[in-house]
């Protein structure tokens, strides 16, 4: 039997996957683990059944459920029943009671899940937005590689095949290796705003939504250049996934939907629709 605070901790990563909560290499870590753990595999479903019970009950509905059944077990007498000395007649109170004894580990095991989802502090409705509507910038960096020029686009102390190989790593989730580079060209005339934006995703790839914040804020201030419907894209999400009420989240959304040749006006359009209701 697992100890006690191991236990814990495992169940503590289930959800934090579940909810969008791993960087990107403790999710491929976790998913390659259940893989190969039939048992991991097997308490993941198990969560996620729970996880997906408490959204369609609702807090409501999951507070009434509770209530009914500790009235249940009150009227059984669950709680002030006195157990005899006497083996037999323990084991017959356990088997007249057995219905409600499980009710109310099942009623821990919810409330276990309740309490990770919903009283986590990076949890909830922003927190599920964020993991359903993040996804690494393919497009652009795809984009950028295929223009990348030989022949002076890069300055000498930053040479091509090094921002290639940057793209590359962001391309494949290797975010420190990617930002080592990119950190080195924040000041560069050219392609600073290139740099600051690739510093800043990869920031979130790693999961450091608050380092990433003040950059693309000054991205998305920034006028007339390429990067600008993206970096609003992701200050938005960042606002969303830092659980920030920010009344710019409305406005930068419908800035990024109105750049219909952006690939994320469409992202942001639902996101947009979601966020309102």
């Amino acid at each position: 039997m697992e100890p006690l605070q191991e236990n814990f901790d495992l169940q503590e990563e289930i959800i934090q996957y579940l909810n969008g909560e791993l960087s990107a290499e403790a999710k491929l870590d976790f998913e390659s683990r259940v893989k190969n753990d039939d048992v991991l595999a097997n308490e993941l479903q198990n969560y996620r059944n729970i996880m997906n019970g408490i959204e369609h009950w609702g807090e409501s509905n999951l507070r009434a459920f509770i209530a009914q059944v500790d009235r249940d077990l009150e009227q059984q007498q669950f709680f002030t029943a006195t157990i005899p000395a006497a083996k037999p007649k323990l084991i017959s109170f356990f088997s007249e009671n057995r219905k409600f004894a499980m009710a109310a580990v099942f009623i821990g095991i919810v409330l276990f899940a309740f309490l990770l989802v919903y009283l986590n502090k990076e949890s909830g409705k922003n927190s599920n937005l964020y993991a359903e509507f993040y996804q690494a910038d393919a497009n652009t960096t795809q984009t950028v590689l295929s223009q990348l020029d030989p022949y002076g686009f890069i300055p000498s102390n930053v040479p091509i095949d090094s921002i290639q190989w940057a793209l590359e790593n962001y391309q494949q989730g290797n975010y420190k290796a990617s930002l080592s580079v990119f950190e080195r060209c924040t000041n560069e005339e050219g392609i600073q705003n290139l740099c600051k934006y690739y510093v800043a995703l990869n920031y979130l790839g790693l999961d450091d939504a608050n380092k990433a914040t003040s950059i693309l804020n000054d991205l998305c201030a920034s006028p007339n250049h390429e990067l600008k419907t993206g970096a609003c894209w992701y200050l938005a999400l960042t606002l969303i996934k830092l659980d920030k009420e920010d009344s710019r989240i409305p406005t930068l959304l419908h800035e990024v939907r109105a750049d219909r040749d952006s690939p994320f006006s469409r992202d942001a359009e639902k996101l947009l629709a979601q966020w309102i209701n």
